[in-house]
């Protein structure tokens, strides 16, 4: 009976230890995840943020022939949302794609204006650039000022092409997902706010620039998520 006292304590020592030693392992392996995941993300947003050559993105059309007036509608996943819609007497080309950058927009611009000869323009990005301000707060002012000096250069080459230019002001962010969180700032918001900031700088009607609140104008307030 003594020895089996003496024995069990050292049993519930050894188990004990090894479960301390389990958890300091299963937690070191998630710190360790987790900072391989940010650095994977850092890097991916840096390619897209300091693009290297234009992205393949996709371009749908109502129309295939330049005949009629058309209107291009240009930027990120927003505007790909929008896909098609129903301008009478328009040819609608939708260039928007998931995950672009301003910097993206910008290199793309080029061969689209010379394959669709836009007469109109729609441009709506930036929040794509915004997010690395949620691994580098920081860095905040230098990628608003990056974000809208691209947006500014995008609508003067498309007025030099003779193509009248709608900038939409970048919409407001939704509540971050959990997993969003991880990686988000809360400077966020308040760089949104900024780059609408300087983008009403852009707003030059006479000149075929109009800047265009586009959820103040109806009413609308972004979804959380």
């Amino acid at each position: 009976g003594a020895n089996e006292r003496r024995i069990m304590p050292r049993r519930n020592f050894h188990w004990l230890k090894w479960h301390v030693l389990l958890l300091a392992v299963l937690s070191a392996a998630i710190v360790l995840g987790f900072w391989s995941a940010r650095g994977r993300y850092e890097d991916q947003l840096t390619r897209q943020i300091w693009p290297v050559t234009a992205p393949e993105i996709s371009v749908v059309s109502n129309l295939l022939t330049n005949s009629i007036p058309t209107v291009l509608l240009l930027g990120d996943s927003r505007m790909a949302q929008w896909d098609l819609p129903q301008l009478a007497g328009w040819r609608v080309v939708n260039a928007g794609t998931g995950g672009l950058t301003t910097e993206q927009v910008h290199l793309c611009l080029p061969k689209l204006l010379d394959q669709f000869h836009p007469d109109a323009v729609v441009l709506e990005a930036g929040i794509n650039d915004l997010k690395f301000i949620g691994l580098h707060p920081e860095r905040a002012s230098g990628i608003v000022s990056f974000a809208a000096h691209n947006l500014e250069a995008i609508a003067h080459e498309c007025v030099g092409r003779h193509c009248k230019v709608i900038v939409l002001e970048t919409w407001p962010v939704g509540k971050p997902s959990l997993a969003r969180r991880l990686v988000w700032s809360a400077e966020i918001p308040t760089a949104v706010d900024e780059l609408n900031a300087q983008l009403q700088s852009l707003n030059w009607p006479e000149g075929g620039i109009r800047v265009v609140d586009l959820f103040k104008e109806a009413g609308l307030k972004p979804e959380a998520g």
